[in-house]
């Protein structure tokens, strides 16, 4: 649709109400925050070697594609939870995860894989699935 098409459109008043019915009637369900579905690998870095943290997770992420990610965090990752699904993280908001990660997740483009992610956790590979909008 056009801004043309738009102005037109919004220019005729019953349009404007019916435009103005549906956002009242939809405002409670737009007031919903943005979520990412994602699969990570965690290595933990506590009580380690963190060079060595660094370059385990370096050679992981030469190894992992978007088509074996799940395979490579059942792996991998020292994720309890994620450890036999995939690294599969569900959705979540902003403010759920650390800041480091968090950055990531809402940035990198759905379905590339992140160059490892430094936490207070240890090292993450993020794959990114599908961001959420509120619609």
């Amino acid at each position: 649709v056009s801004n043309e098409e738009l102005a037109k459109f919004m220019a005729i008043e019953t349009n404007q109400k019916r435009v103005e019915s549906m956002f009242n009637e939809r405002k409670e369900s737009l007031n919903k925050p943005e979520e990412v579905t994602a699969r990570h690998i965690l290595l933990l870095s506590e009580g380690k070697d963190e060079a060595l943290v660094k370059t385990q997770i370096e050679k992981i992420a030469k190894e992992v594609t978007v088509s074996n990610f799940s395979a490579k965090a059942n792996q991998y990752t020292e994720d309890p939870s994620g450890k036999s699904n995939g690294g599969e993280l569900g959705a979540f908001g902003k403010g759920r995860m650390v800041p480091e990660f968090e950055q990531v997740a809402f940035t990198q483009k759905p379905g590339t894989i992140s160059a490892p992610v430094k936490t207070a956790y240890g090292y993450h590979l993020y794959l990114p699935l599908q961001q959420h909008y509120p619609l």
